[in-house]
C-alpha cells in the first residue's frame, strides 16, 4: 500500500487561514471516508495563533490549535505534495515561481472548490464579527471543495 495523498495547505502567516483550513479539512475528510496526509504552512510565518482565531476555530468547527506551531513553506514541501491549496492568487503565484515542476498541482482553495480563483479573507486583523466572517468562509470553501476533493481522491492524481 502507497502512501497517503499529501495536501498542503498555505496562506501568509500560517497562523490563521491554513492551519485552520488543513485542520478542517483533514477532519472532514476523514468524515468522508477519505484518508489523506494534511499539513499547513506559510510564505511569511508568525509566532503563534491569535487567541481570536483559537476561539473562533474552537468555536466554530470545534478545533483545537493549541498545539499549532507556524512553519514556512519550502520549495520541498510544495514539491512533496500531491495538492497544494493557497489561501490568495499571490500565494499561490509565489509557490509556482518557487516549484515550477508543481504548478499543476497549485491552487486557490476557491479555485480548487469552484474553479474560479478567489482569495479568503485574513482574519488576521480583523475585528471578531469579521473574522467570524473570514474562518466561516474557509469552512464554505472546505465544503463546496467536497465534491472535486472526492474526484480527485478516486482519480488517482496522487500517485507517487
Amino acid at each position: 500500500m502507497g502512501s497517503l495523498p499529501r495536501v498542503l495547505v498555505v496562506c501568509t502567516g500560517n497562523i490563521c487561514r491554513s492551519p485552520v483550513a488543513a485542520a478542517l479539512l483533514a477532519r472532514r475528510a476523514s468524515e468522508w471516508g477519505l484518508r489523506v496526509a494534511v499539513k499547513s504552512a506559510g510564505t511569511a510565518p508568525q509566532d503563534r495563533v491569535p487567541e481570536a482565531t483559537r476561539r473562533l476555530a474552537r468555536e466554530l468547527y470545534g478545533l483545537d490549535l493549541s498545539g499549532h506551531r507556524a512553519r514556512g513553506v519550502t520549495r520541498e514541501m510544495v514539491e512533496g505534495s500531491h495538492l497544494v491549496l493557497c489561501a490568495e492568487e499571490g500565494h499561490m503565484e509565489a509557490l509556482q515561481g518557487l516549484a515550477p515542476g508543481a504548478c499543476r498541482r497549485i491552487f486557490t482553495l476557491w479555485g480548487f472548490a469552484r474553479g474560479e480563483d478567489c482569495n479568503l479573507p485574513d482574519p488576521y486583523f480583523l475585528d471578531d464579527g469579521y473574522a467570524r466572517a473570514a474562518l466561516m468562509e474557509i469552512g464554505e470553501a472546505v465544503e463546496t471543495a467536497r465534491p472535486r476533493f472526492t474526484t480527485w481522491l478516486q482519480e488517482g492524481n496522487h500517485g507517487d
